[in-house]
């Protein structure tokens, strides 16, 4: 069965209410999330997600615990797109699926308040790529999902705090849970694998997409986590779900789920680790604390607590609501 509607049905069956860690402290373990870095507030922040629990709350992290913000924020959600619009100090949050079906509206959250600021734009849509163009001031999305049976998005949009702008009808080969990040360096939107995308990489100038011919790519993979390290310069890769050749996921799952973590600079892929926090079953989210200097990872399928990455190895920073309550 095709892994989309293995997503449509994983979080349309499960009927779970919206939960916090019962101690009120640290966010249940959710599938793909909306993670992103205030870099003027210094808080990692995150909305949605869903899989055994649904997340409806803001949730920010500080380095040392996860605050609940008691705020009335975006319907609840999973499989949408958020990025940090570093320029207007504002999350923006675009579409996913819920319940209720597909989504396609847009938020914005300026560290006090969502507020709702659009219902036209992209098609209504789920498993995209999103990233900020702090160069260009502009939030870049590309591809995703439609209703089963649908074929995926090719599209390229813009948001620049006002109107969505379509500005490409062709793309990456991967265009269903593939992921991208800005590389500030080069000042390119990169995008990375996805469903039929293999282990491709690309980016963007805010006007086409071309491939890149990048040396020793990881594994062809979608599902993945993926941000930007702006104090080396470098795009940052972590897990996902194995490809088979032909773009399908191993029917014997054991071992498909891919725990490596790689870094680009634009020429050339390294691994950092051939493994890490355990495997997500899922889609995480991951950011680059550029504070701290750490990558903070949280989410996926089926593992829970906060991770972090300080350059040399990954630690465990907080541990999962279940796992305290029995302690």
């Amino acid at each position: 069965m095709n892994r989309l509607i293995l997503t449509l049905l994983a979080f349309a069956i499960t009927r779970t209410p919206s939960q916090t860690g019962l101690d009120g402290t640290a966010p249940w373990p959710v599938d793909r999330p909306g993670l992103a870095f205030d870099s003027r507030r210094h808080l990692t922040v995150m909305f949605g997600g869903g899989h055994q629990h649904r997340n409806r709350y803001t949730w920010e992290w500080d380095g040392t615990r996860w605050t609940r913000r008691d705020i009335t924020g975006p319907p609840m959600r999973t499989s949408h797109g958020m990025s940090y619009d570093s320029r207007r100090g504002r999350m923006v949050l675009f579409g996913g699926y819920n319940d209720d079906g597909l989504l396609g509206d847009t938020w914005e959250f300026d560290g006090n308040q969502w507020l709702k600021v659009a219902d036209t734009g992209p098609a209504k849509r789920l498993g995209f790529g999103m990233a900020y163009d702090s160069a260009r001031g502009r939030t870049v999305l590309f591809g995703g999902g439609g209703d089963v049976g649908d074929p995926e998005f090719t599209d390229t949009w813009e948001w620049d705090g006002k109107v969505w702008t379509r500005s490409a009808t062709t793309g990456p080969s991967g265009n269903l849970f593939l992921k991208m990040a800005y590389d500030g360096k080069r000042q390119r939107v990169i995008a990375f694998g996805g469903r039929g995308g293999g282990n491709q990489t690309w980016e963007w100038d805010g006007k086409s997409w071309s491939r890149l011919p990048v040396q020793g790519p990881p594994p062809p993979r979608d599902h993945h986590a993926m941000t930007y390290d702006s104090r080396r310069g470098a795009i940052v890769v972590f897990g996902g779900g194995m490809q088979l050749p032909n773009g399908d996921f191993p029917k014997d799952t054991t071992g498909a789920w891919l725990r490596d973590l790689w870094s680009s600079n634009g020429t050339s892929w390294t691994r950092l680790a051939g493994s890490g926090p355990p495997s997500r079953g899922g889609q995480p989210g991951l950011v680059y604390d550029s504070v701290r200097d750490r990558l903070v990872l949280f989410g996926g399928g089926n593992l829970n607590g906060t991770w972090e990455w300080d350059g040399i190895r990954w630690t465990q920073v907080d541990d999962p609501p279940e796992r305290r309550l029995e302690e």
